[in-house]
């Protein structure tokens, strides 16, 4: 199942037009097992699939904070623990990767669901 999880993750990035691709070239895709307990007592959801943490596309192009480091990440116990098939998994790992590359290119919950991206 973790193959399947970054395998899809990695086709899904591939698979974005050039100029997002190049702009999340520094970005990494990181797969952690579930959210840490610091995490959850920040506020992050312990079910949450994903997570964009970092400064945003519009932050980094500012260059604030530069020291901050950007990053996605993919819970992989909760996408493998949700989705029971493969191609189930796969669609969930793509639908949470743009989810997250969202979020880093500045979209907001409410922009997400009007993508489908929810």
């Amino acid at each position: 199942a973790e193959d399947v999880l970054a395998d899809t993750a990695a086709e899904t990035l591939a698979s974005l037009p050039s100029p997002f691709r190049e702009r999340l070239a520094g970005v990494p895709v990181l797969l952690e097992r579930r959210p840490t307990l610091d995490q959850v007592r920040e506020g992050v959801d312990p079910r949450s699939l994903g997570l964009f943490d970092g400064l945003s596309d519009a932050e980094v192009q500012n260059a604030e904070a530069a020291a901050q480091p950007t990053r996605i990440v993919l819970y992989t116990g909760n996408l493998v623990g949700s989705f029971g098939t493969d191609e189930e998994l796969a669609e969930e790992v793509e639908i949470t990767v743009l989810h997250e590359v969202g979020h880093f290119f500045g979209l907001d919950e409410e922009d997400m669901e009007r993508l489908g991206l929810e």
